[in-house]
């Protein structure tokens, strides 16, 4: 695989083609200048095109204003021994989009301080038997935070599933996992992706697996969320996808979960469902250890991530809490950092409560402290402003498109 850059965004610009693809059309901060997509060597000796009278240009790519990231535009030269899936190669053919991690590109990028890139190849320019070269976007990232064979992870327990599988029929059981959970998982997975494409039909064209940062198993009662992504905002990422879960399973199944999340070491074998590591051993002790549904972030969270910290702390996605804890028969409160899983406006919000007190009515004696202490925070972000803040936002790229997109959680 080769990787030539061919032009930096920094803020809002569209990317277009000539219908010959020996031009691209760039505009930023509404300066336009053409480039030729074949050419090669650094960014800084590249020669502006001029572009013959009457050439026509297609749209291929636009970046808003508002975007928070910083992106490279390269041409990517694939061949056989490159060992991409067939799936990924596939999509590039079908001029859908792939999202594959990259290393430094040895000097050739506008940032040589960045260590971390993840690149995604959008556009054939060209095929043979042997090579295709492909526009790609390469989206830069700070250095990852996080050290090899380690990870964030967020270990969630459903509340509650032995009663659950008493009271309702395997069939039911089996389609409340598959259509509830596995939707809400999926939903969450969407919601945490940094950018999302689609067509000139609207359609999402890159909703492949590969390209939310988010992972996830399931064991029996037991959810298992992971970075895939570890250098884009790890803490936030998790954290957000924690809240919509936790939210989702009141509002939309009735479940109530609990949950810690831990960095440390981890790795995950999805295809035999084994999941290994001090982060996840550490997360399951501190979900167990808690009498409510809610999720409480480690002393290593705390300590690992205090920038970002600070910035979810300061719009209400974490909050500092009494949470309440087993003691020997008894409940104790201690402050704690916690997800605020009421915090995102996904249409729901009227059903929180309400669901709160129908599972309270119903629920066995031992569990109606759990649900007592859960109706707490949901009153105490209430009384906070803290609830139902704002709804969750992905970023859209429009291929082709003339503006700039927005899909929302509703």
């Amino acid at each position: 695989m080769l990787v030539q850059p061919l032009v930096g965004f920094e803020s809002s610009g569209s990317l277009s083609i000539s219908p010959d693809k020996s031009i691209l059309k760039v505009i930023r901060d509404r300066e336009e200048k053409f480039i030729d997509p074949f050419l090669s060597g650094p960014l800084s000796t590249q020669t502006d095109l001029c572009a013959p009278d009457g050439t026509t240009f297609r749209e291929i790519l636009s970046i808003s204003k508002d975007s928070p990231k910083r992106y490279v535009i390269a041409r990517v030269e694939l061949y056989k021994d490159d060992k991409l899936s067939k799936k990924k190669l596939d999509l590039i053919d079908l001029g859908m989009t792939c999202t594959i991690p990259l290393d430094k590109l040895q000097g050739h990028l506008p940032d040589d301080n960045c260590s971390e890139l993840l690149m995604t190849l959008f556009h054939v320019l060209r095929k043979t038997k042997n090579s295709r070269s492909i526009l790609a976007i390469i989206e830069i990232a700070d250095p990852s935070q996080i050290k090899t064979d380690e990870n964030v992870v967020a270990v969630m327990d459903l509340l509650g599933f032995s009663n659950i599988m008493r009271t309702v029929s395997l069939d039911e059981l089996e389609q409340r996992f598959t259509n509830g959970l596995g939707a809400s998982l999926a939903y969450g997975s969407l919601l945490s992706c940094q950018f999302l494409v689609f067509d000139r039909k609207g359609n999402i064209i890159n909703l492949t697996e590969d390209m939310s940062p988010i992972s996830y198993g399931v064991i029996s009662d037991t959810v298992i969320l992971y970075l895939r992504d570890k250098n884009n905002s790890p803490l936030r990422t998790i954290c957000e996808t924690v809240a919509l879960l936790l939210d989702y399973g009141v509002t939309l199944q009735k479940w109530l979960f609990r949950g810690a999340v831990d960095i440390g070491s981890f790795r995950a074998i999805p295809e035999g469902n084994l999941y290994l590591g001090s982060a996840l051993a550490n997360a399951h002790e501190l979900e167990i250890s808690q009498e409510w549904s809610g999720c409480i972030l480690s002393n290593s969270i705390e300590t690992r991530f205090v920038q970002e910290l600070g910035a979810l702390l300061e719009e209400g996605v974490i909050v500092d809490f009494d949470v309440p804890f087993k003691a020997q028969g008894r409940v104790i409160k201690n402050r704690a950092l916690v997800v605020n899983w009421c915090y995102f406006d996904q249409g729901h919000g009227e059903k929180r409560l309400a669901t709160l007190q129908s599972l309270l009515k119903d629920a066995p004696e031992m569990a109606k402290i759990k649900i007592q202490n859960t109706m707490e925070f949901l009153e105490a972000m209430q009384e906070k402003g803290l609830v139902s803040v704002k709804k969750k936002f992905v970023t859209a790229i429009n291929m082709p498109s003339m503006l700039r997109k927005q899909t929302k959680g509703t």
